[in-house]
C-alpha cells in the first residue's frame, strides 16, 4: 500500500475551498536542489542569529531539522519535505511574517550588505517552500 503526505495546509484549505484543492502533494526536489534549499536556510539562521533574532529562528531551525531528515532518510523524504515546507509556510505573508525581518546591528554598510543577502534568500527560497508557487 503506497502512502503519500499531504501537506497541511492543503488539507485544512480543502475543508474550506474545493475538495481537489486537498489533493496536491508536496513536490520534493531533486537531491542537490534539496542540498541548495538546506545550504540557503542555513545561512538565512547564521544571519538572523549574528544579528539577535529570536522569534523566526525557531521556525527556521525546525524546517533546517526538516530538511536534513529528508537528506538523511530517503525513504521519508516525501513526509520530511512536506514537514519543513509546512514550517516554513507558516513564517510567510501576513504581517510580521519573515520578509519583514530587518537587521539591525553592525555598521549602515554591513547592515545593507547582509540585508541584501537575507533578502536574496528570502526570494530564492520562496518558490521552492511556499506553495502558492506549486504547479497543482
Amino acid at each position: 500500500m503506497e502512502v503519500t503526505f499531504m501537506s497541511l495546509w492543503s488539507i485544512v484549505r480543502g475543508w474550506f475551498c474545493y475538495p481537489e484543492v486537498a489533493k496536491v502533494e508536496i513536490p520534493v526536489p531533486e537531491e542537490s536542489e534539496l542540498r541548495s534549499i538546506l545550504a540557503d536556510l542555513t545561512r538565512m539562521a547564521e544571519i538572523m542569529t549574528g544579528d539577535g533574532e529570536d522569534n523566526f529562528i525557531r521556525g527556521v531551525r525546525l524546517t533546517i531539522a526538516h530538511m536534513e531528515e529528508a537528506l538523511a532518510k530517503p525513504e521519508e523524504a516525501q513526509v520530511s519535505f512536506s514537514r519543513g515546507a509546512d514550517t516554513y509556510q507558516s513564517m510567510w505573508g501576513g504581517s510580521g511574517s519573515l520578509t519583514e525581518f530587518y537587521l539591525m546591528e553592525g555598521s549602515p554598510e554591513e547592515v545593507k550588505r547582509l540585508q541584501g543577502e537575507y533578502d536574496a534568500l528570502v526570494k530564492r527560497l520562496r518558490p521552492q517552500l511556499v506553495r502558492d508557487h506549486w504547479v497543482t
